[in-house]
C-alpha cells in the first residue's frame, strides 16, 4: 500500500514510462483503499468455507499477480486497475489475519502476538520508503513482488486454525493443530483450551441466525458501537494519508532534511516501535496504550499543522523549524504503531461472537478502508482549497475525541478468553433472553 509514496514523485514527472498528473497520482495513491473496503465482503464469504489458511494463500498468489501485470504494463488504466484488485486482497487480509492470529494465540499472548503484523506490515514499508529512494519505477515493483512469494512459501507449512477445524467437526485435525501451535505438550496441559473449543462450537451450533442479529441484538450493536469508533479513531488519525503520501508532504514542507532521507526515518521508526509494541502490549493495559496513543497523535497533527500555517504565512521559518515536519511524523508513527496500529484489529478480532466473528470482522475491515480511501482520495484536494494546517489540524481534532472515547467508554478485553469478553458484553442480555424463553 506504501508503494505510492516512493512513486508518485516519479511518476509525476515527464520522462517515465508512465507519466500520470496529480489528480491521477491521487487515484493511483486512494484506489487501493476502495478495493480493500470491498475485499473484507469477499473474505465473510469464504472464510468460513475455505478456512484462515487457504483463503491467506489464495490471496498472496493473487498478489503475485497483480504485481506481474504491473511490472509489465504501460497503460495507466491498467497500472489502477492492478491496484484495486491488489486492495481486494489487502481487505481479505486485514480481515482474515489478526482472526487466525487471535484464534492460534495463547490468551496471555494474544495481545503481542497480533501487534506483530504491524510489525511485518512496517517493515514491508520500510523496504518501499529504502528501496524506492534508489530504485526504477519497474525494480521496485520486481522486489516489491517477492514478498508475497516468500510469505507463501512460509505460510503453507502452517496448520489451519484449531478454532475453524473444531467448529468444522475435525476435532482430531483440530487437537492436532493446537498441539502444534502450543509446542506439542500432553493433553492434560490443553484440557482448558479445548474446553474452550467446545463452548466455542457449541455457541455456535446454538447460534445459527441471520446475520441481522449483529444489528438487533443489544450486545451486539455494542461491539458494532466499540468497532466502529475505534476504526474512526483510527483512520480520523491520518495514518494513510502520511504513509501514502510522506514522501510529497516532507518535499512541500521545505524541510531542511531531504525528502527520501525523512522518509526512510520514519519507517525505521515505525518499525522499531513495532518490536516494542509486542512488549508493551503484553506489559500495560490496552486502553493504556490507546490513550497514549491519542495524545501523541493530537500533539504531532497539531505541531505539523502549525508549522505549515507558519510556513504559509511567513516568509521563512526553515532555518529555525525545519526540524518540526520530521519531529512530528516520528512522533505521530511512534505514537501510532504504539496503539491504534495493531491494537484495533485485536480488539475488533476478539470482541465479536465466534458466529459473527467473521462477519463483523469484514465489516470493521470494509469500513476502516473505505475511510481510508476517502481521506488519501481527498486530502490533497482539501489543502489546495483549504491549505494543509487545517487538514492536519483536522486530524489533531479527532485524535482529541479519540482519548474521550477510550478513556470513557471502551471496555478492557486484556488476558480476558474469548467467553469472558463475550460474557462481559453480552452476559446479562444472554440471561434475559435465556428467562424470556423459559418463563
Amino acid at each position: 500500500m506504501s508503494w505510492s509514496s516512493p512513486t508518485l514523485p516519479l511518476i509525476t514527472k515527464p520522462g517515465e514510462k508512465i507519466y500520470i498528473t496529480t489528480d491521477e497520482g491521487a487515484w493511483l495513491s486512494s484506489i487501493p483503499a476502495l478495493g480493500a473496503s470491498l475485499g473484507p465482503f469477499i473474505t465473510g464469504i469464504i472464510v468460513d468455507h475455505l478456512g484462515r489458511k487457504r483463503t491467506l494463500l489464495g490471496i498472496l498468489l493473487l498478489f503475485v499477480g497483480c504485481w506481474s501485470v504491473m511490472y509489465f504494463c504501460e497503460n495507466l488504466i491498467i497500472l489502477l486497475s492492478s491496484r484495486f484488485v491488489a486492495g481486494l486482497g489487502v481487505g481479505c487480509v486485514y480481515a482474515t489475519l489478526p482472526m487466525f492470529v487471535c484464534e492460534i494465540s495463547p490468551v496471555k499472548l494474544r495481545g503481542s502476538l497480533c501487534s506483530l503484523l504491524q510489525l511485518f506490515d512496517c517493515f514491508a514499508y520500510l523496504i518501499e520508503y529504502i528501496v524506492g529512494s534508489y530504485a526504477t519505477f519497474q525494480n521496485l515493483i520486481l522486489i516489491s513482488g517477492i514478498l508475497p512469494i516468500l510469505c507463501f512459501l512460509i505460510l503453507v507449512w502452517v496448520p489451519e486454525s484449531p478454532y475453524y477445524l473444531h467448529n468444522k467437526g475435525a476435532k482430531s485435525e483440530a487437537m492436532q493443530a493446537l498441539r502444534y501451535f502450543r509446542g506439542y505438550p500432553d493433553s492434560s496441559t490443553l484440557q482448558k483450551e479445548i474446553d474452550e473449543l467446545e463452548a466455542s462450537a457449541e455457541n455456535i451450533k446454538n447460534n445459527k441466525r441471520s446475520i441481522i442479529t449483529l444489528f438487533t441484538t443489544k450486545g451486539n450493536l455494542k461491539c458494532l458501537y466499540y468497532v466502529a469508533a475505534l476504526v474512526i479513531c483510527q483512520q480520523g488519525s491520518g495514518i494513510n494519508v502520511i504513509t501514502f503520501y510522506s514522501k510529497s508532504i516532507f518535499e512541500e514542507s521545505g524541510s531542511s532534511f531531504s525528502a527520501n532521507l525523512c522518509s526512510v526515518i520514519v519507517a525505521v521508526v515505525m518499525t522499531c516501535t513495532s518490536i516494542i509494541t509486542s512488549t508493551a502490549a503484553r506489559i500495560f493495559k490496552i486502553r493504556n496504550l490507546l490513550l497514549f496513543s491519542s495524545v501523541g497523535i493530537t500533539v504531532a497533527m497539531f505541531s505539523i499543522g502549525t508549522y505549515f500555517y507558519f510556513k504559509d504565512t511567513l516568509n521563512d521559518i526553515n532555518s529555525i523549524f525545519g526540524w518540526i515536519p520530521l519531529f512530528s511524523l516520528v512522533l505521530f508513527i511512534f505514537a501510532y504503531t504504539l496503539g491504534y496500529g495493531p491494537l484495533v484489529w485485536v480488539i475488533t478480532a476478539e470482541i465479536f461472537p465466534s458466529h459473527l466473528k467473521a462477519f463483523g470482522c469484514a465489516l470493521a475491515s470494509s469500513f476502516s478502508w473505505l475511510l481510508a480511501f476517502l481521506l488519501t482520495r481527498y486530502f490533497l484536494l482539501f489543502a489546495i482549497n483549504y491549505g494543509k494546517a487545517p487538514a492536519f489540524w483536522l486530524f489533531g481534532c479527532i485524535g482529541i475525541m479519540s482519548y474521550l472515547f477510550v478513556n470513557f467508554h471502551l471496555p478492557e478485553t486484556q488476558n480476558k478468553t474469548f467467553q469472558e469478553i463475550q460474557d462481559m458484553i453480552h452476559g446479562p442480555m444472554q440471561k434475559k433472553e435465556k428467562n424470556n424463553e423459559n418463563p
